[in-house]
């Protein structure tokens, strides 16, 4: 179809991982571009993708860096993305993989450091000093 990575025609055919997910997966992993990988993530996590079940492959391409990086078409991320799950299936219903959103945040060193830093400035204002 015009438009879509080979991965989302995949999901769509409901393609388990020895069906042939995972050739598809891994090839669309093999580019080297980060956009291409944040894609193929967030179809992935979109679909509610299992992190037994392949996703597991997914994240291991991402590196500390990536995880600190905002999706382009979500603003959101990694670990966001993943917990988001399938919110907006026809069912409605609120769907995310605990492993992967746990493996996200452990590999999302750079970015806990960056909103910690925020959170201390934000709960520890800086003191007046005052001359005696």
């Amino acid at each position: 179809s015009a438009g879509q990575l080979p991965i989302d025609v995949a999901f769509k055919k409901k393609l388990l991982w020895d069906e042939g997910l995972k050739d598809i997966i891994e090839a669309s992993l093999s580019s080297s571009s980060t956009l291409e990988l944040s894609r193929v993530f967030t179809v992935c996590a979109k679909n509610e993708l299992q992190w037994e079940d392949g996703m597991k492959t997914v994240v291991g391409r991402f590196t500390e860096h990536d995880c600190a990086q905002q999706d382009k078409t979500t603003g959101l991320y990694p670990f966001l993305v993943a917990g988001a799950g399938a919110i907006g299936q026809d069912d409605n219903k609120q769907n995310c993989d605990l492993s992967s959103l746990f493996h996200l945040i452990k590999k999302s060193h750079l970015l806990v450091r960056r909103i910690n830093g925020i959170d201390n400035d934000l709960e520890q204002p800086k003191q007046k000093r005052f001359k005696h």
